[in-house]
This record gives C-alpha cells, structure tokens and sequence, in this order.
C-alpha cells in the first residue's frame, strides 16, 4: 500500500499499433498522412500525423515545408495522453505563429532525436533552428543507457522490433500485459488494468526498483550523478556543433513539482530526506548547456506556481494531462518567442 499510495504507479503502455518507419533499423518517422490510437487506463486519444511524419497540430493540417522549425523530444512533447490541438506543440505554435513541426516521439533521449534531425536535416530545409524538449524524469537515465537494450516495451520505438532479440524470458508480467495491450476488449478495461497495475507496482516493490529521478535527487549518489554529468556533457557537447542553432525545453517530472508525492517516494525507498535536493536534475542539465552556449527554458517553477488550479500530471501515469500541457506551452512561449525571434535577427 505504501507503493501504491505515492502515487507511482508507473506501468507498461503499448506501441503495439503504432505506424512507423525505420531506416536502417532505426526509426525515422511516424508513417505520413496516417492515425492511429493511445492507449492507457487513464486517457484514449487519436494520434494523427502529417504529410512530414510528425504529429498534426491542428485538423486537417496542410503541412507548410517553408521555414520549419523542428519540435522534438519524447512522449512530453509528441503529446501521449492528449489529443493533437492540445500537445504543447500545436498550442505553442498558435501562440507564437512559428511554424513547429512535432517531432516528439514516445521513449527517445537527446541523441536517438538528433540522429532523426541528422537523417532528415536536408528533408526538412536545413532549419536554422531546432528545440530540444528534454525531460528530467528518465532524459538522463536514457542517455546513459542508450545503447544497453535491456527492455523490448522501452526501445521498440526506437529500434526495429523485427531486428530486437527478445531475451528468452521476458517475465510473466511483461507477457500477460502484452496480451492484454494487444486486445482491442481487454486493453479498456479498466479493473482489469487496474489489477494489472497493482500486481506490477507488488513486482517493483520485491525487485525494490527505484524510480530513476530519485538517482539523481540523493545528493549522496555521487557516483551516478558524476556519471550523468559525464554523459551529459559529452552530449551537450556534440549538440552545440550541430550545423543548426539548439533551444531546450527543460521540463519537469511531477516529483519536482508535488512535494507531498516526493516524500512519500523518499519514505518508500527509504532514503534521508537531508539529502533530497529535487532540482539537482535542473542543476545538472543548465550549468551544461550554459557551459556549450545553448539557450534554454527551463518550465520547473512556472509549473509549480500552478500546481493547485487543476491536475498538471495523470494520477496513475506520468505524463501531463491537456491541462498541463497547457500551461507547458504558457510557461514557455514567451521566451521561445523572444529567443527565436534573437536567432533570426543574427542571420
């Protein structure tokens, strides 16, 4: 119950039907002009995408290919939970009058989304600009664990599933959820899910697997923390000589900004609370990109300031509900506006 009651009920979701595009074993783009469903206990919502592979903004998007700027990062930016006019994207693009491409993709880091800008750079114009949506929840732990495939549900986004050597036991878990995921009927269930959850929360506690942000607020983890600062560095560093001008969008996950549901994970995994430090993340990923002179906006504290006027974040899952990408895209285009319009005033 303790588990259950912070509030991380993190669990598996499903890609199973998602219409994707690879090239040379890696993925390049959601299928152009297609649809295709999200599926969680919490949310349903229709994905459509555009004639460029990205996520459409708007209904009946009529793709515009002159001076676009690219949007990527993970499922934060490409909008799991929402349906398209409500992702941070579409919303800042109507606030801003930039023409963003949503590029965001569900389980990809920093250097898997640079690789697809390299693959399409010419495809896409050579934008001048490209931003950079980069969560704290799991950005860092991906990056360093990037080319250690240890979980098919977690890279089959990324890498061709059909060239993925599942290992010979995936965990009877892994399977009945992918039973379930994979059945029109029983994925809308919702007890039935529920109880999945439940016995996948049970899983976590007796394998005692730590939510991976919480690495990294234990101040007295120096060694991971080094690691992540290392990698980091290393990335930001290969970012800063790209042929394009990079902004980031440093956003939050909802132990940063719910204090009560981050002493209820710290209790849980029973670290000192003197060495909690939430913003080490943010400490981390700033004093680097200032290091290589990449400009950022970092949404932490705008998104505290709203926390109590509606739910920021699903209760059973972490991602953002409508309303906080709503206030994301709030939290940002201002400065984004005001950035890209400096980058364009250099030319």
């Amino acid at each position: 119950m303790k588990m259950i009651n912070s509030g991380n009920l993190a669990g598996y979701g499903t890609d199973a039907n998602w219409n994707l595009k690879y090239k040379d074993g890696s993925f390049f783009s959601f299928t152009p002009n297609s649809k295709f469903k999200i599926y969680h206990f919490e949310y349903e919502n229709t994905v459509t995408i555009n004639a460029l592979g990205g996520r459409s903004n708007e209904p009946g998007e009529k793709t515009d290919t002159t001076n676009i700027i690219p949007f990527t990062g993970d499922s934060f930016v490409m909008g799991v939970g929402v349906e398209d006019t409500e992702t941070v994207v579409s919303l800042t693009k109507k606030t801003t009058g930039y023409n963003f491409l949503n590029l965001g993709i569900a389980g990809s880091c920093m250097p898997i989304q640079r690789k697809i800008i390299n693959m399409r750079y010419e495809e896409l114009g050579k934008p001048k600009i490209v931003i950079y949506g980069f969560w704290l929840g799991n950005d860092f732990d991906d990056i360093m664990k990037q080319n250690s495939i240890t979980s098919p549900d977690s890279v089959s986004l990324i890498t061709n599933p059909k060239e993925i050597k599942q290992p010979a036991d995936n965990g009877i878990m892994w399977k009945v959820n992918f039973f379930i995921n994979n059945n029109k009927f029983l994925r809308k269930l919702y007890v039935l899910q529920f109880i999945k959850q439940k016995i996948i929360n049970m899983q976590n506690i007796k394998n005692k697997e730590m939510y991976t942000p919480f690495y990294l607020f234990d101040s007295s983890n120096t060694e991971y923390i080094n690691k992540a600062k290392i990698q980091i560095d290393k990335e930001v560093e290969i970012l800063s000589k790209e042929p394009y001008k990079s902004i980031v969008i440093i956003i939050p996950d909802k132990y940063q900004i719910n204090d009560s549901l981050r002493k209820s994970m710290v209790n849980y995994y029973s670290l000192n609370e003197k060495n909690i430090n939430p913003l080490i993340p943010n400490q981390i990923i700033t004093e680097t990109l200032k290091k290589y002179n990449i400009r950022y906006i970092d949404a932490t504290q705008c998104l505290k300031n709203h926390q109590y006027e509606q739910a920021l974040y699903y209760v059973l899952d972490n991602h953002f509900t409508r309303f906080g990408q709503k206030i994301l895209s709030e939290c940002i285009s201002d400065s984004l506006k005001k950035t890209i319009a400096e980058y364009k005033m250099r030319k």
